[in-house]
């Protein structure tokens, strides 16, 4: 819809046809680059994957880290860029109720405020 009006006006067809081509291009490109980095790090013999030196066993669901030995409060994400919380610590669960209490706070007052 946002590139409509350049495919509806006679002028402006080809840099219509541009802007799709740059979004079929540019969308499926860092997707593709993440997968070939998670598999540029394959298995080792360790039981790590991904070369975010994490083991295997301590990922719940592919993508919530636990690990009660490891004494890291936030871990590299397994997929893509960033960290996550290591759920084995409980500061990080302290963290991660914390933001949901704040997140409901400031809904909160926008709907008070509102009213």
């Amino acid at each position: 819809m946002g590139i409509n009006p350049f495919l509806s006006s006679s002028e402006n067809w080809l840099l219509g046809l541009f802007v799709i081509a740059v979004l079929v291009i540019a969308i499926p490109s860092p997707v593709i680059a993440l997968v070939r980095f998670y598999h540029a790090g394959a298995r080792d013999g360790k039981g790590m994957a991904g070369g975010d030196g994490t083991p295997d066993a301590d990922w719940k669901a592919g993508m919530f880290y636990c690990n009660h030995d490891d004494p890291a409060l936030w871990v590299p994400a397994r997929f893509g860029l960033g960290y996550t919380p290591n759920f084995g610590n409980r500061w990080a669960w302290a963290f991660v109720i914390g933001m949901c209490l704040f997140t409901a706070l400031v809904f909160t007052v926008i709907i008070l405020s509102s009213g």
